[in-house]
């Protein structure tokens, strides 16, 4: 009887120790993000095989969706975006980065089915990006180190921000988005330029750097602007709201339409036309059955995927359908109810 009362007593007593003392390891509670670093089988990384040249096209996943698929794995829209940047630059190596680990598949799923469309063109490469590696001794490491990339509110999308800026800085090139279709080759553009969505914004969906010069200055300046003013709580702060900053501080000017025709230290920023033709508040336009031509002068469309991602066509002669189907072919002709 004593015995069990003593053993009783015991077990309180640790388990109020316990509770008192102990503290959970930051390893016992996953970080988002924290499929960057998950062991596995991979693609080979783009930063251990390959040296891109100036004349490259940068796409670059950052969910972890490939991780929890078991497989690299992409979208209609994705994969469209993919195939008309492919099909209307062929002059460019076009790289489509993963930062969460994976391999292409057999053709089983429907994003088998795409990948392997993809990787049929010549000028198309699918790669891992390890993402720490590419922070490494840069501006903005120590926000991931110390996980305020990982901790903010919008982890995937903030991710997302920075590479960008980090892949440009290491190789130039053109990033883009991947709710783009591109519908014209780049070549006729500047080479270092952003675009602004609006007259009050220029966006980060669309970015041209060089190697040299005052493309780098202004990634230099936006990496900078991180570092000093980092901020996880609103979508957009750690993107457009950076680019659209420095710029102003680039071009001298509050305006963003007196930047148009503006040399802003050897950068250009190209107005919204380029390639946000329908601004988002009327994103729904790409879904129906609006004169395309009206769009001919642009070199692609941003159909803000935040907004329309399960959103459908009323008709095969919308908007979105039409470009699909001339630019992206191949991925139409494999999916094309998602367009």
């Amino acid at each position: 009887m004593r015995k069990g009362l003593y053993l009783f007593l015991t077990a309180i007593v640790v388990m109020i120790y316990y509770l008192h003392f102990w503290q959970p390891s930051k390893q016992s509670n996953p970080l988002p993000l924290d499929c960057y670093n998950a062991n596995g089988e991979t693609l080979p990384d783009i930063l251990d095989v390959e040296q891109p040249s100036e004349g490259s096209i940068y796409f670059i996943e950052t969910s972890c969706q490939s991780f929890v698929e078991g497989r690299i794995v992409i979208t209609p829209r994705q994969a469209c975006a993919v195939e008309s940047a492919a099909l209307n630059n062929p002059d460019y190596r076009i790289y489509l980065m993963y930062t969460s680990p994976g391999l292409i598949r057999d053709n089983i799923t429907l994003s088998d089915q795409l990948l392997h469309a993809l990787i049929k063109f010549e000028n198309v490469q699918v790669t891992h990006l390890n993402y720490k590696k590419l922070l490494k001794n840069t501006v903005v490491e120590e926000l991931y180190t110390n996980s305020k990339i990982q901790l903010s509110k919008f982890p995937i999308n903030t991710s997302s921000n920075i590479a960008r800026l980090l892949v440009l800085s290491k190789f130039g090139g053109v990033y883009l988005d991947l709710d783009m279709v591109i519908m014209k080759s780049l070549n006729g553009l500047v080479p270092n330029f952003a675009v602004a969505e609006s007259d009050t914004s220029v966006n980060n969906a669309v970015l041209s750097i060089g190697v040299n010069g005052s493309g780098q200055e202004f990634i230099r300046l936006c990496l900078k602007e991180l570092q000093d003013h980092f901020s996880g709580d609103e979508w957009g702060l750690n993107g457009p709201a950076v680019v659209t900053k420095v710029l102003k501080k680039m071009c001298g000017t509050e305006s963003i339409p007196d930047m148009y025709n503006k040399n802003c230290s050897g950068f250009t920023v190209y107005p919204p036309e380029e390639f946000y033709p329908i601004p988002y508040q009327t994103w729904k336009w790409y879904f129906n059955s609006i004169n395309v031509n009206s769009l001919e002068k642009s070199h692609g469309i941003h159909v803000w995927n935040k907004l329309s991602k399960a959103a459908k066509s009323n008709s095969n002669k919308s908007i979105y359908s039409v470009i699909a189907k001339k630019h992206c072919p191949q991925v139409y002709s494999i999916a094309s109810e998602y367009f």
